[in-house]
């Protein structure tokens, strides 16, 4: 079994970055792994013989779910890790909508979220299992919630939204989005 860790920071240069840090059960190797906001692996660190006291915490689901989305074969890295729910991924929206190069605007007195990009626009309110895509209305498994400080939707509903083909494969608990940006 593999435990991790997800969170951002910023560099000492002011860049931002995403840790993860990975803690394999029966060994004693905890390995830390950085990337840039592209996704660029900048260092790895292997540390040996850790003297870590050991306290059982209830672990929350959304930092340990081991579920990764790939946008045409490369990683995306959340703030917040992915959760599921009745069987459905939900990602933080921001990041979702601006890897397929979408304006994003968050109403926070209402709670809803919009997206555009050229033509295409997409409608969410936080508990609201209906969402407006091109101006029709979708009734969705499983509405955006709210986790933590992070708005979170389901990464199938948007991402068809905006025109690509979703996969999941249960074995590898991976999303991988397959979108070919079509130029007018």
């Amino acid at each position: 079994m593999i435990s991790y860790a997800f969170a951002s920071a910023t560099s000492a240069s002011g860049n931002p970055m995403d840790r993860a840090l990975f803690l394999i059960d029966g060994f004693d190797v905890l390995i830390i792994q950085t990337h840039n906001n592209e996704g660029q692996k900048w260092d790895e660190k292997y540390i040996k013989e850790l003297n870590l006291d050991v306290v059982p915490v209830e672990v929350n689901e959304i930092y340990t779910s081991g579920i990764t989305v790939k946008m045409n074969s490369r990683l995306l890295y959340f703030d917040q890790q992915p959760i599921m729910e009745k069987d459905r991924v939900l990602v933080p929206f921001r990041k979702i909508f601006v890897s397929f190069g979408a304006e994003v605007n968050w109403d926070g007195e209402n709670q809803i979220v919009t997206a555009t990009k050229g033509e295409k626009s997409i409608v969410l309110q936080i508990d609201n299992p209906q969402i407006i895509v091109d101006g029709k209305t979708v009734l969705l498994d499983v509405p955006p919630r709210l986790v933590g400080q992070r708005t979170l939707v389901p990464v199938r509903a948007v991402s068809e939204g905006m025109g690509a083909k979703v996969s999941w494969h249960d074995e590898r608990r991976e999303v991988t989005i397959s979108y070919l940006e079509v130029i007018q």
